[in-house]
């Protein structure tokens, strides 16, 4: 089974399953859920039960097929637990579907599982185990020969590596990924852009990795990789605000929200919802903000309370906390920000949790403790080797020297305060820094700092430089801004552009399945019409016509009328409804209030449809409960009435232009074998007649 399809080929799927029966219906069944895992997740696991229910049952599909039809169920219902927050049965699903793949020696199966355990653990915070299941699953790929699946799971391999360092990445990968990129397959490129986006990031090459991301979503829609389009989305938003182009950002935002609310998915809704607070908090809609970051946090409380994810919310919660004078709280916050991140090894979470803290107890004129927490912070900068963080840690020392510990001496003799010491190291490891220049709050720091003991012209200086830094970012943030909109409006015209797409791609995917329909319909019948010719027996070819008709069409009351030799009446010789028999019914061709002598008459199919609110009219042929929907269609040979076929449903608006294409083709076979039957009968009788002499004369057709 493949590990995915794009939207025409399952549109494509589901056109053969409609016509499919038996073990390879199952099968079939089995595939259309495994595509829908990401794009109906809810869906999904319904059918999954379905299927597993009639696996069950089913004596002609083989047992070994059916036990790995089962494990694959097992794998969809893994992925569908993951998306709806419940990383135990997931973990449970995938380890049962895992060892049965194991068992039966589907190296493909174990692929699939492994890829999904991978996803697993990284979204627990589980790395190594993440790393050491993602490659088990690329191992398993080229052992069952499937360089494809080789290759996506070690494109994922890449891009969780790009998260730990892009030089190291690009050095092990580079090369790779960019043979990725120009795939034909969407799910290898889509992966592809996705490591390269975050190189761009890494290198502040936002409005690129903007559009790589941009590439990636539209490419994950097509094979309905909908976890990671929302992803794609989110980091978007994430990147726009970057940029402040924060009302383009709240847009991206918006659909992951949409759709993660809708598919149920807490761990992406969540996600979604940190980035959009930290939108509105940058608008001063705190109250907003509040209320999307605790709704984020209940989605990963008994979910994913210790994933990578809780860092964010845990810091944005602070953040907002601190924004409404709530410092208590937000202290609570960075702190358990702090046991999340080391317990995730994240040395990152650990950093910005400790400066942050260091803010707040400032705040509270804790100096002691504030001082303490910026110096693990600063132990933790130096360890990682991130100059530029490090400079902003020495600035938040400088400050809390300066407004609670002015009197305290510097570290080294020779500074008039240790505020002084402290900034002017900032500045030295800024331009020591490639790239990296100033920032204009440390600049006038450095200003006020010296005109506080009287060093004017430094303070003057300083002043200066703080004033053209001031410039330069003011510059930068408005082109930041104008590359933003440009952005958004690309964005805006992408997607115009992809919906324009994907609606002509529906209306190719559903005319492609009509027209699979209407051949498959073509050749049932063609095969149904040499069963009714081939039967010489009126009784028998009635039979026949009732079971074709119900594998066919909704046939609770199926009724036969052959015209009687006056020419003058219409006699049911044959009906059932509901399994029972009709009883003997006679209608006059002339009867005015017949359906059946309507058809008789016009010598045309006849449809009738009511409502239940509107009891119909008396139906020949129909009794309790009444029918809503009933066919008519004339048996005719030439131009010769032999009698009328009835079909007839108790449900509302049962048949349309199919259902009457159907009875119509059923009718015309079915008046061939009678007319047949008829010459048949006739002939016997002849032959059976005394004085026949076994000459038979052909009887008159007329």
């Amino acid at each position: 089974m493949r590990a995915h399809v794009t939207n025409e080929e399952l549109a494509l799927l589901e056109a053969r399953l409609v016509a499919a029966r038996g073990a390879e219906r199952l099968r079939l069944g089995v595939e259309r859920a495994w595509h829908l895992r990401q794009r109906d997740s809810r869906r999904a696991a319904a059918l999954a039960r379905q299927l597993r229910l009639l696996l069950s049952v089913r004596p002609d599909v083989d047992p070994t097929r059916r036990t790995g039809l089962q494990a694959r169920l097992d794998l969809v219902q893994g992925e569908v637990r993951l998306l709806a927050g419940e990383p135990g049965a997931a973990r449970e699903a995938i380890a049962q579907a895992a060892d049965v793949f194991e068992a039966l020696g589907d190296f493909a199966g174990l692929s699939d599982a492994m890829f999904l355990e991978a996803q697993l653990e990284h979204e627990l915070g589980h790395y190594p185990e993440r790393d050491a299941a993602i490659a088990r699953a690329a191992l398993y790929a080229r052992t069952c020969g499937d360089d494809l699946r080789g290759q996506i799971a070690d494109a994922r391999a890449a891009h969780f590596d790009s998260f730990d360092g892009i030089d190291q990445a690009d050095a092990r990968w580079g090369q790779r990924v960019a043979q990725w990129r120009e795939a034909d397959d969407p799910c290898l490129r889509r992966i592809a852009l996705e490591y390269l986006a975050v190189a761009r990031y890494m290198r502040s090459e936002l409005p690129q990795a903007i559009t790589l991301l941009r590439e990636a979503a539209a490419a994950g829609e097509s094979t309905g990789h909908w976890r990671d389009v929302c992803n794609d989305r989110a980091d978007i938003g994430w990147l726009l605000s970057n940029l402040g182009e924060y009302d383009g950002a709240l847009d991206c935002f918006a659909q992951p929200i949409r759709h993660a609310r809708e598919a149920r998915w807490p761990r992406a809704l969540a996600r979604s919802l940190e980035g959009c607070a930290r939108v509105l908090m940058h608008l001063n809609r705190v109250v907003e903000a509040r209320r999307m970051v605790q709704e984020a946090a209940r989605c990963l409380r008994s979910t994913f309370p210790n994933g990578d994810l809780r860092i964010g919310v845990l810091q944005t919660a602070g953040e907002i906390a601190v924004l409404e004078g709530r410092l208590d709280e937000a202290l609570a916050s960075f702190r358990r920000q702090e046991g999340v991140s080391i317990r995730l090894r994240s040395i990152d979470g650990q950093m910005r949790a400790l400066i942050l803290q260091a803010d707040v107890l400032g705040a509270q004129r804790r100096a002691d403790v504030a001082l303490q927490a910026a110096e693990s912070a600063r132990a933790l900068v130096r360890m990682v080797g991130s100059r530029q963080r490090e400079v902003e840690v020495l600035q938040v020392i400088a400050r809390l020297h300066r407004e609670l510990m002015p009197e305290r001496r510097p570290p080294e003799p020779g500074w008039p305060s240790a505020e002084l010491h402290f900034l002017h190291e900032a500045l030295a490891l800024a331009e020591r820094v490639d790239g990296f220049q100033p920032s204009a709050q440390l600049l006038r720091n450095l200003a006020r700092a010296h005109a506080d003991i009287e060093d004017f012209e430094q303070a003057h200086a300083f002043c200066v430089l703080a004033a053209r830094a001031f410039e330069r970012e003011n510059d930068e943030r408005a082109v930041q801004r104008a590359v933003g909109l440009e952005i958004r409006r690309q964005t805006e015209q992408a997607e115009r552009a992809l919906q324009h797409q994907m609606a002509l791609a529906r209306e190719q995917a559903l005319r492609t399945e009509a027209l699979q329909r209407h051949n498959e319909t073509l050749m049932t019948l063609a095969a149904v019409g040499q069963d009714l010719t081939c039967h010489l027996e009126e009784r028998e070819i009635f039979d026949a016509l009732v079971r074709h008709a119900r594998a066919m069409l909704d046939a609770t009351a199926f009724a036969v009328f052959m015209l009687e030799p006056d020419g003058r009446t219409l006699c049911c010789r044959h009906g059932v409804e509901a399994g029972e028999a009709l009883p003997p019914l006679v209608v006059a061709l002339e009867d005015p209030g017949s359906n059946i002598a309507a058809c008789a008459r016009a010598r045309q199919p006849l449809v009738r449809h009511y409502r239940p609110e509107e009891p119909p009219p008396s139906v020949a042929g129909c009794r309790q409960p009444p029918s809503l929907s009933a066919l008519f269609a004339p048996l005719l040979v030439g131009e010769r009435l032999l009698g009328v076929v009835t079909l007839q449903s108790p449900c509302v608006d049962a048949y349309r232009e199919r259902e009457q294409t159907i009875l119509g083709a059923l009718a015309a076979y079915a008046a061939i074998a009678f007319d047949n039957a008829r010459v048949y009968a006739l002939l016997r009788e002849r032959a059976e007649a005394p004085g026949a002499g076994g000459r038979v004369a052909a009887p008159d057709a007329a």
